[in-house]
């Protein structure tokens, strides 16, 4: 988990140097200390205690030493003071803290006493404190501004429904069986946006090895999309070719009959394939799918006439993507991100703390490492416009009276 907080360049400084006139300090006093000793300076005895004689030499050289140690305790003290980070409207209790964790957190009310340096464990990645990569000084206060509540507002006023979850089975796990998802994603594609000029989204695909009655394995496909028309007719020509085969296994293998009927379905297949290729050029590559969640960009341009698919990259680095995570194409490959590694990036904090929907997010990443796919939506005339619901957050950070 890593993090790029604007620091305060003027605070860090000021430590610094407080901390370096500190020591030369310390430095001069060790020094003629050391002189007053050496030259027997003051060899008076000043008192006796108990049989043993203080001289007054000693006496003033012990006082420089204890001055010395209390000049660097008081400097070091000043200067972790000194060292706060803010990250957009978010304060952290360390200079070394380049992001953010854990902690309680709040509205703009005024925090109280920071906390002291904490161990979070977030799935198999655990920050060590101090200067840790993503680790949090001390707790940490969101302060909710009049943007955020007038964005939270605009949302508020959205029709919304859930993400679109189907699951698909495939006949074998052989490459074959693959092969023809991927076909039958075009021709899904095709039936859902037949007359539009262009239509890009990117949605999530997992799959998962099952056991099926008979001791049989079976892979599954989960598809998770904002686009529930074209999740639906994934799963209509899906389960239309599936149910083709069903009959073939009530026959004798390589009998007449057996063979004819998967003469036909073969002859169906292929002149449904013709018939897309005769009106979209299609272009597609091999998916890498895994349990973890695989980004992939669909296009149909109508113009162009053509169909494409290809697996994106994941990533957790929200501030990389063009439009900061505010459409859900982004958002499934930040999700992506996430099921491949438990690693967040928290920069640009204040491009969080404009986003509601980001921010809710967050909070739930950081408190629980994990996301809940039911608490998504997208928006019915938008599907590229995307929510999360974090009622705990909203009643703590006062965002619920904007809902």
């Amino acid at each position: 988990m890593t993090g790029n907080p604007n620091r305060n360049p003027d605070r860090s400084d000021h430590g610094r140097l407080t901390l370096v006139g500190a020591y030369l300090i310390a430095a001069l006093l060790a020094i003629v200390g050391a002189v007053l000793a050496l030259k027997h300076v003051g060899n008076e005895v000043a008192f006796t205690i108990f049989g043993q004689e203080f001289t007054k030499g000693g006496i003033a050289a012990a006082g420089l030493f204890l001055a010395a140690v209390i000049v660097i305790l008081v400097s070091r003290s000043a200067a972790r003071r000194s060292r706060s980070v803010t990250i957009g409207d978010i304060r952290t209790a360390g200079s070394g803290s380049p992001g953010f964790v854990g902690g309680d957190y709040g509205s703009s009310a005024p925090a109280g006493p920071a906390a002291p340096i904490e161990k979070v464990k977030m799935g198999d990645v655990t920050t060590l404190g101090a200067h840790s990569p993503g680790v949090v000084m001390g707790n940490f206060t969101v302060h909710i501004d009049q943007q955020i509540v007038q964005n939270a507002k605009l949302k508020s006023r959205t029709q919304w429904r859930p993400l679109s979850v189907q699951k698909i089975p495939l006949i074998s796990d052989s490459d074959a069986a693959k092969q023809g998802f991927l076909q039958t994603m075009c021709l899904a594609l095709a039936k859902t946006f037949p007359t539009q000029p262009y239509t890009r989204f990117v949605s999530a695909f997992t799959i998962e090895e099952r056991i099926v009655p008979d001791n049989h394995k079976a892979l599954v496909v989960t598809a998770i999309s904002q686009r529930a028309d074209f999740c639906r007719n994934l799963h209509e020509i899906a389960e239309r070719d599936i149910k083709a085969f069903f009959p073939l296994y009530e026959l004798p293998f390589n009998s007449p009959e057996r063979n004819r009927l998967l003469d036909k379905i073969k002859a169906d297949h292929a002149k449904e394939l013709e018939h897309l290729n005769a009106n979209f050029r299609v272009l597609f590559g091999p998916l890498g799918f895994s349990e973890a969640w695989t980004p992939v960009e669909c296009i149909v341009d109508g113009t162009a006439k053509t169909i494409s698919i290809q697996e994106l990259p994941a990533s957790t680095d929200y501030a990389t993507f063009p439009d900061k995570l505010q459409t859900t194409s982004e958002l499934m490959q930040y999700l992506a991100g996430f099921t491949q590694g438990p690693i967040i990036h928290v920069t640009e904090f204040d491009l969080v703390t404009k986003n509601p929907s980001l921010l809710r997010l967050l909070m739930d990443l950081l408190d629980h490492t994990k996301f809940k796919l039911e608490s998504f939506r997208v928006g019915l005339d938008d599907p590229e416009e995307w929510d999360y619901v974090n009622p705990q957050f909203d009643a703590e950070s006062g965002l619920a009276a904007s809902r």
